[in-house]
This record gives structure tokens, sequence and C-alpha cells, in this order.
């Protein structure tokens, strides 16, 4: 219905944009930006009664530092995805906080960002990634490599504008925040077996 049951809160909270929960491992996972003068660019990790456990990450560029970190996703395995946003990457953290791996790096390529955000896995454990700034929305395999892109900068519908956030349904039908038309865009995975192309295309 809608009504406050708690708050969540920690005094070394700064600036949190993005949060994923882990309900197998009862685990809250905040994304703190904190700010360009803070040494705070980590991930702080919770509970689910809101008890401080861990925190993840510190500011820099070498792996498994961050800068800026965003948007937040956990897959089925328990890893931690994190949108480096102002590093250009997503890093990617086991459930017991060890660096693993990045997706992407800083650039104006294929499989490049310049400020990722959303993060979201479809059924296939595929990755898709926001960018702002490219006002894209990239798909990487469960691997890390590249597979595809879709939206671009634009009015029409089935393009995007600064887009931010994602969310992907149980029928892999993706929701982008498309920030600047002030509107969602919702796309279809068009895929029949997980060793196919993927190929994302504007619902009609």
């Amino acid at each position: 219905r809608g009504t406050l049951q708690r708050s969540i809160t920690h005094e070394s909270f700064e600036r949190p944009p993005g949060i994923a929960i882990d309900a197998a491992r009862r685990r809250i996972y905040v994304a703190d930006s904190a700010s360009l003068k803070s040494s705070n660019h980590v991930v702080r990790v919770l509970d689910t009664q809101g008890n401080y456990l861990d925190t993840i990450g510190s500011q820099g560029t070498a792996e498994g530092q961050l800068f800026f970190p965003t948007y937040l996703t956990v897959d089925a395995q328990g890893n931690l995805f994190v949108a480096d946003t102002m590093n250009g990457r997503v890093e990617v953290f086991d459930p017991d906080g060890r660096f693993l791996r990045m997706v992407g790096q800083h650039g104006d390529g294929y499989g490049m960002f310049d400020k990722p955000k959303g993060i979201a896995l479809d059924s296939f454990g595929n990755i898709y990634v926001v960018d702002s700034a490219w006002s894209n929305v990239q798909i990487f395999n469960p691997k890390g490599q590249v597979l595809l892109f879709f939206g671009g900068r634009g009015y029409v519908p089935g393009l995007l504008f600064n887009p931010t956030g994602i969310a992907i349904d149980k029928d892999n039908r993706i929701f982008v925040a498309d920030a600047f038309n002030a509107r969602v865009g919702i796309y279809q995975l068009i895929n029949t077996k997980a060793e196919d192309s993927w190929i994302a295309l504007p619902a009609r």
C-alpha cells in the first residue's frame, strides 16, 4: 500500500544514488558517489535489517577502485556489478567484495563508455549498461564481451536522450529511464536460445 515501514541510513552515507538487493544473502548494497572532494567513492554493504557490514572499493582509478559509483545490480551467484561512472567502466566484485573483472572501459568505441549508469541482467546473464552521455544501451555477454547496442541520441520513439536507469522483467522486456525525453522506453529482447544473436528492438 506504499506505507513507509522504516528508514535505513548510516553516518558514513554521503550521496547514495544506487541500490541493489541480494535476497539470498540478505544484503543491501548502496553505491555512495560522495563528492569530488570526498574519498568515500565506495559501495556500502548492509544486512536487510540495516546493520552496517562492510565497504567495497576505494577512491581511485586502479582495478577495484571507484570514482563516482552510481547504479548497481547483483547476479544469481551474488556477484555485484557497479557502474563506475566517472572511470567509464563497470566493475564486478564477488560476494565477499573481491574484485573480479571489469566490463568495458572509457572511450568512444564499440564496447566503451563515457558515463555508464544503469545496469541490469537478462535471463541469459547478459549485461545491459546504460550510457547517459552516449544515450544508448550496450549489451555484453556474461564474459564481458560486447554484443551490440541500441538507442542513440534523439527524440523519436526508440531513441534516448541522457538515459539513466534500466530494469528487465522475466520476459526480457527492457525498460529504460529516458530522462531528458521525460519517458520510459520499452524494448523487447528477441531471442530463442542463449547462443543465438541478441537483437533489441523498440516495443510496439
